[in-house]
């Protein structure tokens, strides 16, 4: 028996077949073990229909039973400009209808026509967006809706089906034609996405609020402010709603004698009390108040004397003795505790006064509010040197430090000290106001810091009892130098901690 090849080119790909020729009904063929060959029953394939792509690809499986027969096939396209096949492989050329058949070689009678139809190959969506609607989109209520026009890339992208998402629908709606209706005052934030390809979105923030929003109400968080002569004061004045249109305010003050006010900088003129008054351009009905009481400079003696503690050390025979409040108690560890000359001390190393200071804890176990001072010099540079620690249980809580380099301050260290000079550090702390720990030295203030440790803010609540110079962890408690220690039950003001100036 006779064979011949058939070579095709598709998709790039060379493909050959062996073709057996049709034999007339009455030839005969042995197969070269002697047994003759079964005729050919049926051909079956699936499908029968299909539809491809311009450019794409799909399979035909066929079948000649009864099994023995002979399985040779050829594959034929009726519009090989429509479609090409090869092997059972339909390929997509140019959109339109035709038809490929399947044959038997074995009878050419048998065969099997698929029907195909080629489409167009779809074109993928490239971008989405909200087309010349810029975000974040301001809609007025009361002023209608608002039509949003999306834009798909490219404009011929074969699926133009667009999704809609609104976060807020109380606030807007939106219709799956892009419509806007404003409902109510606030925020939402309406997404697309392409049908055919959700990863390709776009967002539009919408505010929905009126033309013109009255000012509600004025306020002050301070209603009472004291100052001193010729110092300042800046007023932050509260203006609601947020949104207010107008949030201008208008500055006055009752006694510019006592007082003066110049967007909102208060500034104390005259020993005395006055008024000042916020109000608002809009709505001139709408005030907030202050009252600021002028005052002289504070007496450093004064403030000195209010401490609930001070400690002098002028007595070498009792170094705890107290000029106001309790006594101290010294605890030599490692170092010890010298007097020096001119009512001084020198603390050494590991060694402390422990102090029960007397003060009212508020509210619970603990002193939330506190200031203290230290006149202290520093003997070396080299090694650490704490000033106090809060709560004596905590062994790695000593609150403020002279590092390794010198530097002065809490969690972070700014400020350079130098050897064998006097200086007057004041610490200030109101849990009621913030958790800062706030530094001055020599009556300025230098620093102001949260320290965090293992993901908290570190506490700096006074216990019953604490301790002076020492943080209960050695290494830390280096030897200094002390003249005064003071401690008082409240906050000192910037003008007092002015006066008390530097180390006596």
């Amino acid at each position: 028996m006779k064979t011949f090849s058939m070579t095709t080119m598709m998709a790039g790909v060379m493909l050959c077949v062996t073709v057996l020729p049709a034999c007339n009904s009455d030839e005969s063929f042995t197969r070269e073990d002697g047994v003759q060959n079964v005729e050919v029953g049926k051909l079956t394939a699936s499908p029968v229909a299909v539809t491809v792509p311009v450019g794409g690809i799909r399979a035909i499986q066929a079948e000649i039973t009864p099994q023995g027969a002979n399985q040779m096939i050829y594959w034929k396209s009726a519009d090989p400009e429509i479609a090409e096949v090869a092997n059972g492989i339909i390929m997509g050329v140019a959109p339109g209808v035709t038809t490929v058949t399947v044959n038997s070689v074995e009878d050419a009678s048998i065969k099997v026509e698929i029907a195909v139809t080629i489409v167009a190959a779809a074109i993928p969506v490239e971008e989405i967006s909200f087309g010349a609607t810029a975000s974040p989109l301001t809609v007025y209520l009361g002023e209608g809706n608002v039509q949003l026009t999306p834009q798909i890339l490219p404009a011929d992208a074969t699926n133009q089906e667009i999704l809609w998402k609104n976060s807020a629908s109380e606030i807007a709606t939106v219709s799956e034609s892009g419509l806007i209706t404003p409902l109510q005052r606030g925020t939402t934030t309406i997404t697309i996405c392409a049908a055919s390809d959700v990863g390709k979105i776009a967002t539009l923030d919408v505010t929905v609020t009126l033309r013109n929003i009255p000012v509600e109400s004025l306020s002050f968080a301070e209603t009472e402010v004291p100052l001193l002569l010729n110092a300042t004061y800046t007023a932050n004045v509260t203006v609601m709603p947020p949104d207010a249109t107008n949030r201008d305010v208008i500055w006055s003050s009752g006694n510019d004698a006592v007082a003066t006010v110049i967007d909102g900088v208060i500034t104390g003129v005259a020993v005395g009390n006055t008024t000042i008054t916020a109000t608002s351009q809009a709505d001139p009905l709408k005030q907030a108040f202050i009252t600021v009481t002028v005052n002289e400079d504070p007496d450093p003696f004064e403030v000195l004397v209010s401490a609930k503690g001070l400690w002098r050390f002028s007595d070498a025979a009792n170094l705890g003795k107290s000029s106001i409040g309790p006594a101290l108690t010294p605890v030599v560890d490692y170092g010890e505790i010298t007097p020096l000359e001119g009512g001084k001390v020198r603390v050494g190393e590991s060694s402390y006064f422990e102090c029960t200071h007397g003060i009212t804890p508020s509210p619970g176990s603990y002193v939330t509010t506190y200031t203290m001072l230290f006149d202290f010099s520093l003997p070396v540079i080299g090694p650490w040197c704490v000033f106090y620690q809060a709560q004596p249980g905590d062994c790695d809580e000593g609150e403020v430090y002279v590092d390794y380099y010198g530097s002065l301050g809490h969690g972070s260290y700014s400020l350079p000290v130098a050897t064998d000079t006097w200086y007057r550090l004041v610490v200030v702390y109101d849990k009621n106001k913030d958790e800062d720990i706030h530094l001055y030295l020599d009556g300025a203030h230098f620093h102001s810091y949260i320290y965090v440790y293992n993901g908290s803010h570190e506490t700096k609540e006074l216990a019953s009892t604490i301790r002076f110079l020492t943080d209960g962890w050695g290494g830390y408690d280096n030897e200094l130098s002390i003249s005064t220690i003071a401690i008082w039950d409240r906050v000192l003001s910037d003008a007092e901690i002015a006066a008390l100036g530097g180390a006596e």
